[in-house]
Order: structure tokens, then sequence, then C-alpha cells
């Protein structure tokens, strides 16, 4: 029995050998088998992720191809412009256009910047389109200036004109050849800006030049503008009297000889390299502007005259300077008023205000005032023309060859303008404009170029009773325009002051 026991202990024992045996036979070919499953997918996964990755590259290659075929804003802008239809013909520059050109360098531009701002965001295509179309309607503005044997003239530009975004100081040169127009038209979020270059027209020229481009430009934005005021419909032909140098008719050989210029009193100041224009802007009411000045007995223009001259007299005195000369400001006038006329041209003469050279602000109020009763008429400024158009019709310089004759009026210019002149003012006045704009445009604004006879020069523009008072200058001082400021603001005006300088400095 012992054996038999022993027997069955032992075959027991094989059995359970065995069947551990096939147990870890079957684990094993299991693990084999997992390995081989999970070998397997990730080889599936490694192949549909390598795939993946080859149609993302491919699809990244296709649009950047996409995005190079596609043109950028700018080129975009330039295929616009290149549809451009150009009229005109050779036209002689006008009398007061004559000097621009001859005395154009870095220090003296001959430029100046109209702008409206906006309610809403520029849209630039649009504007290219808008651009487009009044292009045929004012062929003298987009002519360029061409040297002749004698003089320099007019015929259209080589290049279409191109809206640009506004990314440099403003009021830059323009350069005079066959390429370039006698404009630059520019953009920059809410603010259309048109810069001209002092040949092709004078502010009010200019104006009309601008509302007929935001017209044009509302209408392509789908607004309808019926009233008429002072813009130009693109759709018609251009009339002669726009190109009219009216110069010519308002000349009066009867007329006295005219007043004999003064040395005036030249402003000081640290230049700033050539292509920098400081822009200094107040924004304020024009009803409240207009209100102190009747007060005072004056004209808004008077009043700002008188502001000025008080505040380069200030300045003068804070660096004591001794000079015996007065501060003379410049004050263009629309000869418009006086002799009616459609021109787009230049027709503004200059009158010299000449301080008294009194601290005292309502003495220089009331010197202001006796100028402008002395010298803003008709017999004042026929003299001055006629002293232009006799220097014109002078048989000796009119056929005395062009680089001579440019040589000759820097000279003039240099004796005429840089010793008698302290700064300038220039006052468009209100604007007007199609009534539907009040719904677009929050404001304009008007602004000048660096000149070589005055480091600081302000000008003025009004719509829909907002004023804004602009000083351009091209010295790292900005007393004189916190002076005058300061001094609109102890009248009784409130001004919000805003400037491109990169340090903004608290003015009022």
């Amino acid at each position: 029995m012992a054996k038999e026991s022993d027997i069955i202990i032992k075959l027991e024992k094989r059995r359970t050998k065995a069947e551990n045996k096939a147990l870890r036979a079957e684990a094993k070919r299991s693990r084999k088998e997992l390995k081989r499953a999970v070998k397997a997918e990730n080889k599936t996964a490694r192949a549909e992720a390598k795939r993946s990755s080859k149609e993302l590259k491919r699809a990244v290659k296709a649009e950047r191809r996409s995005a190079a075929a596609e043109p950028s804003l700018e080129q975009r802008l330039k295929q616009i412009a290149a549809e451009q239809r150009q009229s005109g013909d050779f036209i002689n520059l006008d009398n007061a256009a004559l000097i621009f050109p001859a005395s154009e360098t870095a220090e003296l531009l001959n430029m100046f910047r109209l702008s409206v701002v906006m309610k809403e965001p520029v849209d630039p295509i649009a504007l290219q389109y808008a651009l487009n179309d009044v292009v045929p309607r004012f062929p003298t503005f987009v002519s360029a200036v061409k040297k002749g044997l004698f003089w320099f003239y007019l015929e259209p530009s080589s290049k279409p004109l191109t809206v640009e975004r506004q990314t440099k100081f403003p009021c830059r040169k323009i350069p005079i050849d066959t390429r370039h127009a006698l404009i630059r038209v520019t953009y920059f979020s809410h603010e259309i800006s048109v810069e001209f270059f002092h040949v092709a027209s004078d502010g009010n020229g200019g104006i009309v030049f601008l509302n007929s481009l935001v017209a044009a430009y509302l209408k392509r934005r789908g607004a309808t503008i019926r009233d008429k005021t002072n813009y130009l419909n693109h759709l018609d032909l251009p009339e002669p009297e726009e190109a009219a140098d009216c110069f010519k008719r308002f000349c009066d050989k009867t007329a006295g000889k005219r007043e004999k210029d003064v040395k005036a009193y030249n402003i000081p100041g640290r230049k700033l390299p050539p292509s920098a224009l400081i822009l200094t802007k107040g924004s304020m009411s024009g009803s409240e502007l207009n209100g102190i000045a009747k007060s005072r007995g004056l004209t808004v223009t008077q009043l700002l005259v008188a502001c000025l001259i008080w505040a380069v007299e200030r300045d003068r005195d804070m660096r004591s300077v001794s000079s015996d000369r007065p501060v003379v400001v410049n004050v263009p006038a629309n000869l418009r008023k006086l002799y009616p006329s459609a021109t787009l041209r230049n027709f503004v003469s200059i009158m010299p205000v000449v301080s008294s050279g009194s601290p005292d602000f309502d003495q220089v109020c009331l010197r202001v005032r006796s100028e402008f009763e002395k010298k803003n008429n008709a017999d004042f400024f026929r003299s001055l023309v006629n002293y232009n158009i006799r220097t014109e019709r002078n048989i000796f310089l009119k056929f005395t060859p062009l680089p001579l004759k440019m040589l000759a009026m820097k000279i003039a210019l240099k004796a005429m303008s840089d010793s008698v002149t302290s700064t300038l003012i220039s006052n468009l006045g209100r604007v007007a404009a199609p009534e539907e704009f009040s719904d677009y445009v929050a404001r304009y604004e008007f602004s000048l170029s660096a000149q070589s006879y005055s480091v600081v020069a302000a000008s003025c523009v009004t719509y829909n009773d907002v004023a804004v008072i602009t000083f351009s200058r091209t010295v790292k001082e900005s007393v004189i325009e916190k002076l005058f400021f300061r001094k609109l603001s102890e009248l009784g005006v409130h001004i919000a002051v805003e400037t491109n300088h990169t340090l903004r400095e608290r003015i009022v």
C-alpha cells in the first residue's frame, strides 16, 4: 500500500509539474502575442503620426504659398492706383508759386497739411478708390513740377498717386521731378490727410480738394452726399477758371507802391534734425474763442495774432535777448474775399503785422487791430501783387536762364523773408463743407511745414464749433506755444492739448 501511495504521489507531482509547465508556456506565448500586438499598434500609431505630420507640413506650405500669392495692403493700393486716369496738359506756375521750387531746401519745404478726423477708422482701400475718382478732376494738383529753360512749369506726373500710411513726420519734402505729384495723401487710424507742396494751391483750394476726396470716400462707403457746399463732383470736367492765375487779373498799375519792409526779430532755438517737425495741437470751442475775441473788439484772427506776438515778446524777455528789431507776424490773406474767383490755385497775399514792443497784452491787442485796419484792404494787397507781377515781367529776369534765376530768387528770398519775418500764423476760419459731413467728420486740422525764416509757425481751422490751433516747430524749445495757449486759457478758453512729440509735456 505504501508503494502505491508513493506511486500516486509521484504521478501527482508529475501532473502538477506538467500543468505548471503548460501554464508557463501559455503565459510566455501570451506575453509574446501581447508584445507583437503592442509593437504592431505602436507601428501603426507612428505611421499615423508621420502621415499626419506630412499632411500638416503640406497644409502649412500651401497656406504660405497662398499668402505669398495674395498681395499685401500696400501692394493692393498700388494695384488700384495703377488704374488712375490723369488729365491736364502743360501749364505755367501762378505768380505766387514761382519762387517755391527755387527755394526748396531741407529747411524751407513750403508744405502744408490739411486733415479730417473721421468718427470711424479709415478704410484705405475705399480711400484709394476715392483718390482715383478725384484725380482727373484736379489736374493741377496731381501734376509734377518740371524745369524749363526760363521757368518751372507743370505737366501730368508719370507716377500714379498712391495712398500712404502715415508713419513719418508730416509735411516731408516732395521731390521735384517728373514722377511725383504736388500732393501726398496719407491715412492713420481715423485720420485722412493731404499734404500740399505750395505750388499746387493755397489752403482754400486745398480745402476744396480735401472735401472732394472725403465726399468721394464717403460715397464709396455707401453714404449719400446731396449738399454741394465747397466740394467738386468728380464726375464733372475741370473748369478753366479753376486753373486761372488770378494775380494777373488783380494787378492794377495805378495802385501805390508797397510798404517798405522792416527788419524783424528772429526767434532763436536749438534746431531739430532736418526731417523732424513737432506739432502741438490745441482743440477748443470755436464759439468760446469767438466770444472772447468780440469782447475785446477783435476778430478771431486778430486775437490769435495778438496772443502770438505777446508770446514771442515774453519769450524774448525770458531769454534776455537785446534786440531793437520788432516782432513781425506774417498773416496770409485770402484775396478771393476781395476779388471773387473760383480758382483753385494760389490766390493769397501776406500781410505783415508789426508789434510795438509793449509787454502789456491790452496794448498788443490795440496795436494788432490798428495794423489790420491799416493793411487789410484791397489797396494794400494790390501794391504787393503789383510788385510781384512787375518782377515776374521784368525783361532781364524773364529771359534769364533758370539756374541763374533760381540763384537770384534764393538771394531775394533770403533778403525779403528771412530778415523781415519773425513768425507766421494762418487762419482758414470756419470750413464750409457738405452738411452730411457732420455725421462722419469729427474735426478738421491744418498745419504748416518748416520755414527757413520761422522756426515756429501757427495755423488754425474751425469746423462744427471745434477750433484746432496747431503749432509747428523745428526747434527743441516749446516755450512760445506754451505761453500762447496759457494766455488763451487765462482769457477763458478751455483747451485740450496734444502733440506728436515723444515727451508729452504739460502745456496748460
